[in-house]
């Protein structure tokens, strides 16, 4: 499973924003430019209606977000994970399946947000709006 998510700009600051998952499903959001996010959650919840575990939903969201991230998946480290941008210095987002802990760096050396992830329930919004801020 992966996603392409593309945003278009219309007028009065308005985005459309489509993600597509290569199954063919697709989500879509009308918004503005600081409600991006929610087609990233919007994905999410699709991913764990088709039955995606959630760590697994995430990391593949957080994948199609930022494409031109590099981006790892461990199943041998209890679905460990990260995504992070070469070219911008401590932009990431990290997952540590062992202790169920997620962690989401803009640019600094303490994340702007992290806490618990073991169900879909302990992800605040807050993360897709990090998403969709972090620089691409």
């Amino acid at each position: 499973m992966s996603w392409k998510l593309k945003f278009a700009e219309q007028p009065l600051g308005q985005y459309l924003c489509t993600g597509l998952r290569d199954s063919g499903h697709t989500v879509k959001a009308q918004c503005g430019e600081n409600e991006i996010g929610r087609v990233f959650e919007f994905a999410f919840d699709l991913e764990i209606a088709l039955g995606t575990t959630p760590s697994s939903a995430l990391f593949q969201v957080t994948k199609g977000a930022k494409p031109a991230w590099v981006s790892r998946y461990a199943d041998q480290a209890f679905g460990s994970w990260f995504v992070e941008s070469a070219a911008s210095k401590g932009q990431r987002v990290v997952y540590d399946g062992k202790e169920f802990w997620l962690q989401v760096y803009c640019g600094n050396e303490k994340p702007k947000w992290q806490g618990a992830f073991r169900s879909a329930e302990d992800l605040d919004n807050v993360v897709f709006q990090l998403l969709a801020s972090a620089s691409a």
